[in-house]
């Protein structure tokens, strides 16, 4: 946002020097200034002397050219004024022009015109050459710009007129589209969310026409590139905004996308918890900090395009260099101020506080105090020093109400001077300073400098937003066509939703808004809605709080809607992929949410392509390989599973299916599967409808995949089975195949068709699901019409031979020929049949329970509609078969003449027997059974365990699983009533409380030897003061003034970014394993696999000693405290440890080991640390122990257990008082050493810690891991603080620097180290200088130096720039 004279005519360019140097109106310093319209001078042209006629006459066509040129350009100039003074209008409380105050210009000049001398004519120049004129020609150019400035006023008129007219427009259809809204909802009934949605709904008023072709653009193509990147952790999230801007300068965008994205960079710089706390001070200082920077740099860059090669680019942001910008600048803008004398003193011919204000405004504040200690300002040299002491936000309450003094007495009289004043107090916040500020950029800096934090009635950044955004009046509306400009401030006052949502109005920045969305996002830096139907920008509940919240789905998943679903769906699921951290208030995963509705809104060729290419599957459950998922670190059966279920929640039961099936998930895909069949064949009983191919299809080719796949089925695919076998077989009775499904029926075994398949079906029943209990008395009364039309057959086809085939066609539809029923045995068919019907009455009566909707009696009789049972239709189609066989006897007595044989006449009878003591019993059993399987047992075998236990009955019998286990507590249940059931339990909680009370709490403790005792004596001796200490430090640097620590840090910063290597050495024949700096910085002690250490000079890497003491691999070698300051090099210098357990100590003057530390062997000895003291040794040991020898006496006094497994690391805080050990077993802990106790628990890697290390503050702890992390910890949250996905392989080694802590190294198998910055976590520098995995680091005391070693037996040696 460099210059909005050119984005408010819409070019979005760079400001051209002529924007910068024309000066609209000035003043002289001791006069008062009018902002009128009608005080704007006319452009002055120097007029030609008289005394050569003849000169003048050769120039005359050459000055009406001149004077035509003047006038375009005074109008060009006069335009741009005015449309920039109403633009302007919206950060202040004053209404704009004055356009009652133009017509009354208008009307004067219309009459001075009508009273002025007439036009001058071609005879008029001749009178002039012969002196008959007495004009002379300055009137006739007067007269010119006259004219000149008429035709401006009455443009201006035009433009006002057009412009309130366009908006009077806009403002009518908005109200009309609302009423519309309003009618159409209330006509058609909706209800009220539907309303609501309606009237949250915003009108894209920027946004042009789409096209109807899909696909994305190059610019658009190249973000998805990188948010493809980003997904896979080629880019780190610091480096995103990088590669964003590089994608813009690099597609030929205009310069308005390339601003946007340097205004983001600036207020990106936010503290992390930014988003949780917007209305928090140190976030508003922040903000307000950030746009200042911003505006200050853009300042800065516009004065090194204005002018050129007159300062470098490196020394263009150093304090100090930009004087002679400013200098340059003020010459160039305000001419009419050189050589004026001003009272308070002048500069180089200027006066004295239009330098000041310039300075101010590059942000070069040491420059403006200078300038001011120059003239001898001792007021002013006061106010600046304080106003910087300050950190650039206002000054002290006594010094400001001086400044204001002053600003109420010499406001009117130096424009420059009040300007100041007013900044430096925060003073006079509605007084736009019109003869200075001529921008927007200046207008923002303006306001931005003027915020007073401490003081709410003054201007606020609250204050600011609001004014900004100005929701309430319609000064929003100046901006319909200049968009972009009012996102850039939306942008700078941190309104970051609001600016995106604008943005995304606009087609052509719409892929930029939802990239700058997306950074924003991912650094935390986003308020987001919690539901994904809310509409785009949501209002905060709080009045506090101006700032909005932004539906982030939505704003992706809309980008992702003009993507072709055939060549560009990888962009779809990566742009999908950012939301597989967020959650909504259901739970639900806006990732798995997104994928779920993709499908949804497909037609059905999109449907199975997508399925193909993103799961692997298509709908007919079709296995492939082909997943787009694989690509992304996720694991593609949990999305698939994921997405199945979120279908299955919302009633798409046949995709879930097919993605349960893809998923692996049998069970789940099964249990779908047997509900669409149970509603397929509900379905087709009921109206004859067919069930979707698709659906058959897949539930057949799921049952064979199945069946090829597993050995054993459970109840849920034994019942799969059986629906289909169902459905096949009411589908040949619908289809009047009648033999076909009897043969099916007979097969199915679930009725019984003789006297001993009775109790097998009772039986059978229990262990039934309830899909096929639903369609129990359905395939009851269909098996029983079956049996009634195979007897009619029979009986038709009995009575004449010669018609039968006939006879058949009228009644069935399926070949004779093929028949097997009525083919064979015609004469015994009957017979059967009539027995088979006895067997189901017999059944019929026997059932436990009444099945589904047909077993429901009313209580009234009287009802038409009364519906029957599966007995009363059972008995109506008994007496069908007995009419049926009446008519069959009346037919063959009329008829004996021609009929051989005669039959008697048969009946099929139920027998009416009363039931027996063992059926009554058998009926009580089965109401049971019936009980059980309405009672709910949980699935988890601990809680099923615990319900028997509460029962007072055994949890486990021999041999018995979970699944036993269960059914066995569902029958305990069911044979209980409701009140025995709770007697039992309050007499378990009877006893389980007189046991508890029996039970006396004892705490148990170790005697410990005398020595551990005097150890923690000692430390606690020690350790104490140099807390004290530390926190003393920490308290003075806390009271330096955050500008100059802010600044430090940075400079470290900047340095540690131009890392490079400064030497390389070979350490060792074999792999090096570990590297320290001595405490003097001088060497650096390597091990190695070859059980050698060695001494290596810093920093030209030459050897100083080598070590030979180990036979086996040497794992670490570990520096006494004060080794090469105070210590004797005869005694303990170093201390080194291997893979067989022993530990050596060393000192600098023999190449042999002075002494062994034994009682670790066989286990390896991982790390060996001195405690700060020099006094104890720390050993880490695979044997799960970490142990504390003492050295002056070389005994053991802490032998330390509490992980599970290896502990491969420890550390000591430099105070001495605490201790951390990381573990294998994926856990770190933080011990007290003067305690003994285990104060923290660091919980959350996943897989095994490598290294651990304390920051010297005393209570940061940085961990690294297998799992490619390095994790903060805090002591004073006892929890973890932040993680960083460091690198791409294992994290071996993390160290922070040993003198402040402002920084952390991490080294890694990926063969790079990596330098991190505190405390936000933000990548300083990375390199890849070894060839193979890095196996540990270490920074030396002053910061100078890095060591890392290396599997590839190098050394190297790292040096920041200049670090002192």
């Amino acid at each position: 946002m460099s210059s909005p004279f050119t984005w408010l005519l819409g070019t979005g360019r760079s400001p051209s020097t002529s924007n910068i140097s024309n000066t609209t109106y000035q003043a002289p310093l001791n006069q008062t200034v009018n902002t009128t319209v009608s005080q704007i001078p006319s452009v002055t042209s120097t007029s030609t002397p008289t005394t050569n006629n003849l000169s003048l006459h050769r120039n005359l066509n050459q000055l009406v050219d001149e004077g035509q040129r003047s006038s375009l350009k005074t109008k060009r100039e006069l335009i741009n004024n005015l449309d920039q003074l109403s633009t302007l209008a919206f950060l202040n409380t004053s209404t704009g022009i004055n356009v009652q105050r133009i017509q009354d210009q208008f009307e004067q000049i219309d009459k001075t015109l009508q009273t002025a001398i007439p036009t001058l004519r071609d005879d008029t120049i001749n009178l002039q050459l012969d002196g008959k004129l007495t004009n002379n020609l300055n009137d006739y150019l007067k007269h010119e710009r006259e004219k000149t400035l008429l035709s401006m006023l009455r443009m201006i008129e035009d433009k006002t007129y057009d412009e309130i007219t366009r908006h009077s427009n806009y403002v009518l259809e908005n109200n009309w589209q609302k009423q519309r809204q309003f009618i159409l909802s209330s006509v058609s009934k909706h209800d009220q969310s539907y309303l609501d949605e309606a009237n949250s709904m915003q009108i894209k008023r920027f946004e042009t026409p789409r096209t109807l072709s899909r696909g994305l653009s190059n610019v658009e193509a190249a973000y998805g590139k990188v948010i493809a990147l980003y997904n896979v952790g080629k880019i780190a999230r610091q480096n995103l905004i990088d590669e964003f801007m590089n994608v813009v300068e690099s597609s030929n965008q205009p310069q308005a996308a390339i601003d946007l994205w340097n205004v983001v960079r600036y207020m990106s710089q936010l503290p992390v918890d930014y988003v949780h706390n917007r209305i928090a001070l140190p976030s508003q200082q922040a903000i307000v900090v950030a746009a200042r920077s911003y505006l200050e740099y853009s300042f800065r860059i516009q004065l090194s395009k204005l002018f050129i090669n007159l300062v470098s680019d490196d020394d263009l942001h150093k304090p100090g260099s930009i004087y002679k910008l400013i200098i340059r600048c003020i010459r160039q803008k305000h001419p009419n101020i050189v050589h004026i004398i001003d009272d308070d003193g002048n500069i180089d011919d200027l006066p004295i506080w239009s330098i000041i204000f310039y300075c101010i405004r590059a942000g070069d504040l040491q420059s403006a105090l200078n300038a001011a200690k120059r003239c001898h300002l001792t007021s002013a040299v006061e106010w600046l020093t304080n106003y910087i002491k300050n950190n650039n936000q206002s000054v002290d309450p006594t010094i400001r109400l001086k400044i204001q003094d002053v600003y109420d007495r010499e406001h009117s009289t130096n424009p420059f001077k009040s300007i100041v004043l007013s900044i430096l107090s925060a003073y006079d916040v509605n007084n736009m300073h019109e003869l200075i500020i001529n921008s927007i950029d200046d207008l923002l800096w303006l306001r931005l400098s003027q915020i007073l934090f401490s003081n709410q009635d003054l201007m606020t950044l609250n204050k600011l937003q609001k004014l900004v955004y100005n929701e309430g009046n319609g000064n929003r509306s100046l901006f319909n066509e200049k968009p972009i400009q009012f996102a850039m401030c939306l942008f700078l006052t941190g309104q970051f939703e609001t600016a995106i949502d604008l943005l995304n109005q606009i087609e052509q920045f719409r892929c930029h808004a939802v990239h700058i969305g997306i950074f924003l996002h991912e650094s935390r830096l986003l308020s987001t809605a919690s539901k994904s139907d809310s509409p785009m920008l949501i209002t905060t509940l709080t009045t506090e709080d101006p700032l909005k919240s932004i539906n982030y789905q939505r704003l992706l998943t809309s980008y992702t809607e003009k993507c072709r679903y055939d060549t560009e769906l990888w962009q779809i699921v990566n742009y999908f992929y950012l939301l597989k951290q967020i959650r909504q208030k259901d739970g639900e995963n806006c990732f798995i949410e997104s994928l779920a509705v993709l499908l949804l809104k497909l037609d059905e060729n999109n449907l199975d392509n997508l399925l193909e290419r993103l799961f692997g599957v298509n709908r007919q459950g079709v296995l492939t390989e082909a997943r787009i998922l694989d690509h992304l670190d996720i694991d593609t059966s949990v999305v698939t599973a994921n997405v199945g279920l979120y279908l299955e929640k919302h009633g798409h039961l046949e995709l879930a299916a097919v993605l349960y099936d893809r998923a692996k998930k049998t069970r789940q895909a099964c249990s779908i599967y047997n509900r669409l069949l149970s509603e397929a064949i509900r379905a087709l009983i009921t109206s004859n409808t067919v069930a979707a191919p698709n659906i058959l299809t897949s539930a057949r080719s799921f049952a064979s995949h199945l069946s090829s796949t597993q050995n054993e089925f459970d109840r849920t695919t034994n019942t799969l089975y059986t629906l289909l076998d169902i459905y096949v077989y009411i589908e040949f009775f619908k289809s009047q195949q009648f033999e076909r499904a009897y043969e099916i029926i007979q097969k199915l075994s679930l009725l019984p068709f003789a006297h001993t398949q009775i109790d097998q079906c009772l039986e059978s029943i229990n262990y039934y699901s309830s899909e096929i209990i639903d369609c129990y008395p359905d395939i009851i009364l269909i098996t029983l019409t079956l049996m009634s039309i195979l007897a009619s057959v029979e009986y038709k086809s009995s009575t004449n031979s010669s018609n039968q085939h006939l006879l058949l066609a009228a009644t069935s539809s399926f070949d004779q020929q093929k028949s097997h029923i009525l083919s064979t045995n015609k004469q015994g068919l009957l017979d059967e049949l009539k027995r088979q019907a006895d067997v189901l009455f017999r059944f019929i009566g026997l059932l436990p329970i009444k099945l589904h909707n047909h077993m429901m009696q009313d209580d009234s009789v009287t009802l038409p509609n009364r519906r029957t049972t599966t007995v009363d239709h059972a008995e109506h189609v008994h007496a069908e078969l007995l009419s049926q066989a009446a008519a069959r006897q009346t037919y063959e007595q009329q008829h004996q003449t021609t009929i051989s044989t005669r039959r008697e006449p048969e009946t099929i009878k139920l027998e009416d027997q009363p039931f027996a003591e063992d059926q009554q019993a058998l009926l009580a059993e089965f109401e049971r059974r019936r009980r059980a399987r309405q009672i709910h047992v949980s699935t988890d075998d601990i809680e099923v365990k615990a319900s028997l236990r509460q029962l007072g009955e055994p949890i486990c019998l021999f041999g018995e699983g979970p699944a036993e286990r269960r059914e066995r507590l569902r029958n305990l249940i069911s044979r209980f009533t409701d009140d025995e059931i709770a007697q039992k339990l309050r007499k378990k909680e009877e006893d389980d409380r007189r046991i508890e009370g029996t039970k006396e709490e004892v705490t148990w403790y170790h005697q410990g030897p005398d020595e551990l005792q005097a150890a923690r004596y000692f430390i606690a001796q020690y350790s104490l003061p140099r807390a004290k200490e530390r926190i003393q430090k920490l308290k003075e640097y806390v009271a330096i003034p955050e500008v100059h620590r802010t600044a430090k840090v940075q400079e470290l910063y900047r340095r540690l970014r131009a890392t490079s290597l400064h030497c390389s050495q070979v350490g060792d024949a074999r792999p090096l394993f570990y590297c320290e700096f001595s405490p003097n910085d001088q060497m650096v002690a390597v091990s190695s696999r070859s059980g050698l250490c060695k001494l290596w000079t810093v920093p030209d890497c030459q050897p100083v000693r080598t070590l030979r003491g180990h036979t086996i691999d040497a794992c670490c070698i570990s520096w006494h405290p004060q080794s090469t300051l105070t210590q004797d090099p005869a005694m303990i210098n170093l201390a080194s440890s291997a893979f067989d357990g022993s530990v050596k100590l060393w000192n600098l003057e023999n190449d042999e080991p002075i002494a062994e530390i034994e009682g670790h062997a066989p286990f390896r000895v991982a790390k060996v640390k001195f405690h700060p003291s020099g006094r104890f040794l720390g050993t880490a040991c695979y044997d799960h122990s970490w142990r504390l020898w003492d050295l002056n006496t070389q005994d053991e006094v802490l032998h330390q257990e509490g992980h599970s497994k290896a502990v491969h690391d420890l550390t000591f805080q430099c105070d001495g008082s605490l201790a951390a050990t990381a573990g294998m077993d994926a856990y770190g802990r933080v011990w007290d050493l003067r305690t003994g106790r285990c104060i923290m628990f660091l919980e959350g890697h996943l897989k095994p810690i490598l290294s651990i290390d304390f920051s010297p503050n005393g209570y940061h702890i940085a961990t690294g891991s297998e799992d490619n992390l390095c994790k903060i910890w805090d002591l004073r949250q006892n929890k973890n603080a932040y993680s960083i996905a460091a690198h791409q392989n294992l994290v071996s080694t993390v160290k922070f620097q040993r003198s402040e802590g402002h920084y952390l190294v991490t080294v890694s198998y990926d063969n790079t180290i990596k330098l991190w910055m505190h405390p936000v976590w933000s990548a300083l520098y990375s390199s890849t200088g070894h060839e193979q995995k890095i196996m540990s680091a270490d920074v030396s005391l002053d910061g100078r130096w890095i060591a890392t070693v290396s599997y590839d037996r190098t050394l190297k040696i790292w040096s920041p720039e200049q670090i002192s």
